[in-house]
């Protein structure tokens, strides 16, 4: 205690913040560090998945990803996994609150799970699974502003605001669902004593680097306080969500090489989609604690090119690029998923995707500490036909599911869920999925 006493401010605090979470039993509390005037918060969950798959397809996450076909050994034989790497852990620093900075409130968070090793042996992967670090960001927010700069939820979507709870590693099919490198400005509106409206605009990390052109994502929000529903994070915190209504769009520069004799010829090519996205209350309350009794729905369209990437898993079959040693595929740098060259034309074209998806989540009366979640959700693409390279090329997934939550404790849950799964290959098979899963979740 006398050397951490020594140490600066921060150091201190990281290290009783080290101590607070790996010192203790998986079932303690975790105290709030305040030193100083800064303000050390853990959050988290401690989490065991126990899948058990029609198919060999999979890891613990479903995503976007083909079934392999019947008449193949993934196809027609199962596996059974058990995996603790949807674990995850975070911590939300806030520093004091300095006149001199014309008060505006800085805060930082870090997140990781441990989903950075997903290859390799088996018991590499689900016994010594690797960190990753899903988020980490600064945030200065003052009068309704927020700029915000590090690897945080997009814009695009709304992310996490609607995604659907599920008890296998999501994201549900269709859902646009992930995190990137960013700069984002937003500004809450106060509408009333319970309304709010939000705008935000974001420049991401560009989806290839070589276009030398940052993503642009903006979208606006609007929630109604008055109306409210039971409504489980994608992390499993509950509480109440108001009646929302959020649209968002994205635009991104993709090139590709345009001659094997000019290096400095190439043809650039834009990319767009929207969203919309709702949370509706059908059983509602405007209490923003009790959730008993309540039903909501919510749900996702969304259309455009060049977006693959915001659907984690999907790829269409396409492989990324440089491959092979044909221009102009070997001159190529991509990512699979955004786009690819017309096997009978050269031309290059990028992927067009129509998704969307609905979830219904009934909270039962409060002192059943029970809840169920229904969803569907599909993403297709009437372009990807015909693209190269490839693999087998699907063009259209759909999913299934419904689970049953039960908190054994405020912090324990245990959860069951049923997945029907399958994938349409442009050679018109379908491949075909179920799965069983049973979780247990600590959250802290």
């Amino acid at each position: 205690m006398p050397s951490c006493l020594r140490m600066d401010t921060l150091r201190c605090i990281f290290l009783f913040s080290l101590f607070a979470v790996f010192s203790r039993p998986a079932f303690s509390e975790v105290s709030i560090v305040e030193k100083d005037h800064w303000k050390v918060s853990l959050y988290g969950l401690i989490e065991l998945d126990m899948a058990a798959d029609s198919v060999r397809s999979f890891t613990t996450s479903l995503a976007n990803q083909p079934v392999d076909l019947p008449g193949t050994y993934a196809g027609d034989n199962g596996r059974l996994q058990l995996s603790a790497a949807g674990s995850r852990l975070g911590l939300n620093i806030v520093p004091p609150l300095y006149k001199s900075e014309n008060y505006w409130r800085t805060r930082a968070n870090i997140e990781f799970d441990f989903f950075g090793a997903l290859s390799g042996s088996q018991q590499i992967v689900y016994t010594t699974p690797l960190a990753r670090m899903r988020l980490g960001y600064v945030v200065a927010e003052k009068e309704g502003w927020q700029i915000l700069a590090g690897q945080h939820w997009t814009v695009f979507g709304w992310v996490p605001n609607f995604v659907q709870w599920q008890v296998s590693q999501g994201p549900n099919v269709g859902e646009a669902c992930t995190w990137e490198p960013q700069l984002m400005v937003s500004k809450t509106f106060e509408t009333s004593e319970k309304d709010r409206a939000q705008v935000a605009l974001s420049f991401t990390r560009p989806p290839q680097r070589d276009a030398f052109f940052p993503g642009i994502e903006a979208g606006f929000k609007y929630s109604f306080g008055n109306m409210r529903a039971g409504f489980s994070s994608p992390a499993g915190d509950m509480g109440t969500a108001p009646l929302m209504l959020a649209v968002s769009g994205l635009l991104r520069k993709f090139v590709v090489p345009s001659s094997a004799t000019d290096t400095k010829a190439q043809t650039s090519y834009t990319g767009t989609a929207f969203a919309v996205d709702v949370m509706i209350p059908i059983l509602s309350t405007s209490s923003e604690k009790n959730y008993g009794n309540t039903l909501a729905l919510s749900g996702e369209f969304a259309t455009g090119t060049g977006a693959g990437d915001n659907f984690a898993g999907y790829s269409g079959g396409l492989t990324s690029m440089p491959t092979g040693a044909t221009f102009p595929a070997s001159e190529t740098n991509l990512d699979g998923g955004y786009g690819g060259y017309d096997g009978t034309t050269g031309e290059f074209r990028l992927i067009k995707i129509l998704s969307y998806n609905a979830q219904l989540q009934y909270h039962f009366p409060m002192s059943w500490r029970a809840f169920m979640t229904f969803g569907y959700g599909q993403i297709s693409s009437d372009n990807v036909a015909g693209l190269t390279p490839a693999g087998d090329i699907y063009d259209k997934v759909q999913g299934y599911f419904g689970n049953l939550n039960y908190d054994f404790t405020r912090k324990l849950r245990f959860a069951l869920e049923y997945n029907a799964y399958r994938t349409h290959f442009v050679s018109g098979s379908w491949g075909n999925a179920t799965r069983f899963q049973f979780s247990v979740l600590f959250r802290i």
